[in-house]
């Protein structure tokens, strides 16, 4: 591989939820990581229900504080 592109298109041919061992040379120094790709809209689903309720956490105890006035 040359690029990051290169990387992207290997990773993403992979079957998800299995290893994948990976070398990665980085400043003369070699890095041997194993990653398991997984599905991306699965976990932005997630990420989305996670912020919703944080939202909706937040209102509910701004609403426990009662009425504000501004002057």
């Amino acid at each position: 591989m040359q690029s990051s592109d290169d990387a992207r298109r290997l990773i993403d041919a992979a079957p998800m939820h299995q290893d994948l061992d990976v070398t990665l040379l980085r400043e003369n120094r070699q890095i041997s990581l194993t990653v398991q790709p997984v599905d991306l809209a699965t976990r932005l689903r997630e990420i989305r229900r996670e912020r919703q309720q944080q939202m909706l956490n937040q209102r509910l105890r701004f609403q426990e504080l009662g009425p504000f006035r501004f002057q």
